[in-house]
């Protein structure tokens, strides 16, 4: 696998039609902001990582869309989207879930495969941060409150041992 370099994919910056809708909640009345409509799977960030930019005025997420897993950015209050990334699918699974953003910086990280990877939100850029060594899986990655350190983890891959999918019900996660 070949690590990304310093620059922005090629597929980065494609810009998508808002796919925002607007409508009362049939119980509460209250507004609701749809901002997806493709068919394919869209997921923000777990819920205890920041995702917001741009001052507050965009989210990032991740969305299955032509055939990979990539982040976008979604302007609340238009709805356009802007492709963040365009990551290639045999450089490794991509943690879409696991992703952060720091809280100082335009900066996000993930892991695609075993490589963590810095996501730079203006430039779009990536550069790898550093890479799960052999025989053991990645955690997630979470950046420091005043915005200098990423933290991440990593446990023994025991998936030879007993089936293990911590990102899917956290199956094998009482055997570990």
């Amino acid at each position: 696998m070949s690590l990304p370099t310093n620059a922005p994919c090629k597929g980065a910056g494609k810009l998508w039609p808002s796919e925002l809708t607007v409508s009362p909640d049939p119980v509460t009345g209250a507004l609701v902001h749809q901002l997806t409509s493709y068919k394919g799977h869209s997921n923000h960030f777990y819920f205890t990582y920041p995702c917001w930019y741009d001052g507050g005025r965009k989210i990032i997420i991740a969305s299955d869309r032509e055939n990979r897993t990539n982040f976008f950015g979604v302007d609340l209050t238009s709805g356009d989207i802007t492709q963040l990334t365009d990551l290639d699918p045999a450089a490794g699974q991509v943690a879409a879930q696991s992703v952060t953003k720091n809280p100082r910086r335009e900066e996000a990280y993930f892991f695609q495969g075993k490589t963590l990877l810095a996501l730079d939100l203006k430039t779009l850029s990536l550069r790898p941060l550093m890479t799960t060594p052999p025989g053991y899986v990645p955690a997630a990655a979470n950046a420091t409150a005043d915005g200098a350190y990423v933290c991440t983890g990593y446990s023994q891959d025991l998936s030879d041992r007993f089936q293990v999918d911590l990102g899917h019900g956290y199956v094998g996660f009482r055997e570990i």
